[in-house]
């Protein structure tokens, strides 16, 4: 077994992918109570509301077994996890309708292209949302009210980000845990973030524009940590997954003068896209 390589073995993937699994499920639950409980009690939104964060979630469930199907494929895998994962990033006010449209359009491209679709879908979604003009990731109740947040709030899951991926502290526990299984692509987040913080830091230097939401960006921290290092969709060569993490915090940087939240998927699809040509150049 090459050291440098990730092994791809059936008894390994499927504890690293039990154990993201098992480590989403928090999200969910303070998604229901953000997103859901929290909107509808104070006065905003339906009993729809409520519950949407756990519709998404069934939805992905329904559409992973039916791909499953389909393809003959296990429905315990890795397109079970890019559809929760989805389920959990997805823009808060989104029309529920459009928004299972699209997790069924990327699916369909999945099959056909070796790709993201947790990235590609909030490509798209982001994209969709600003030519209707209504791109915001605050919910509905949030969009009411005046926020100045302290850190606990951050840390506590109040900040801006998708409907069930604003717990930042449960990102944090789950990254420590993650980079305790040999198999998990930490080389991937830990360069991501060192990179892309480096620049920003570099940036605050010369410009003295200190922006918080560029410093605790809910979509770029959830994302580094479980979207990047999708074991199917990224590298498998140790040089490869250094050179795409330095990509990925490089370009995420880059993009951020446009939008960071795009920034942050589109690499991680263009990236997606191209690490079967990084790890043929370098194995």
């Amino acid at each position: 077994m090459k050291s440098n390589v990730y092994i791809h073995k059936t008894n390994i993937t499927n504890f690293l992918l039990k154990l993201t699994l098992g480590l989403l499920v928090p999200f969910l639950l303070f998604g229901l109570y953000k997103s859901g409980y929290r909107v509808y009690h104070n006065g905003y939104g339906n009993i729809f509301t409520l519950i949407k964060p756990l519709l998404y979630m069934v939805s992905a469930i329904i559409i992973s077994f039916i791909y499953a199907k389909v393809h003959k494929t296990k429905f315990i895998s890795y397109n079970l996890l890019a559809n929760i994962l989805i389920s959990l990033i997805i823009i808060p006010e989104t029309n529920f309708f459009l928004a299972i449209f699209l997790m069924l359009t990327v699916n369909v491209i999945g099959s056909f292209v070796k790709l993201n679709i947790t990235a590609l879908y909030m490509v798209i979604l982001i994209i969709i949302s600003m030519l209707c003009q209504n791109y915001s990731f605050l919910n509905i109740f949030e969009q009411e009210i005046h926020h100045i947040y302290v850190l606990m709030d951050y840390l506590l899951g109040f900040g801006y980000g998708g409907i069930c991926n604003t717990f930042l502290i449960m990102s944090i526990i789950s990254f420590i845990v993650l980079l305790c299984i040999r198999e998990y692509k930490k080389e991937i987040p830990l360069l991501a973030f060192i990179t892309y913080y480096a620049l920003l830091l570099v940036k605050l230097i010369f410009v003295r524009d200190f922006t918080s939401s560029f410093f605790i960006n809910n979509n770029l921290i959830f994302a580094y940590i479980f979207i990047a290092p999708l074991s199917t969709v990224s590298p498998y060569a140790k040089g490869s997954c250094y050179i795409y993490g330095v990509l990925l915090g490089a370009i995420t940087f880059a993009l951020s003068f446009i939008n960071l939240d795009l920034g942050v998927y589109l690499s991680i699809l263009l990236l997606s896209v191209i690490s079967p040509k990084i790890d043929k150049f370098l194995t």
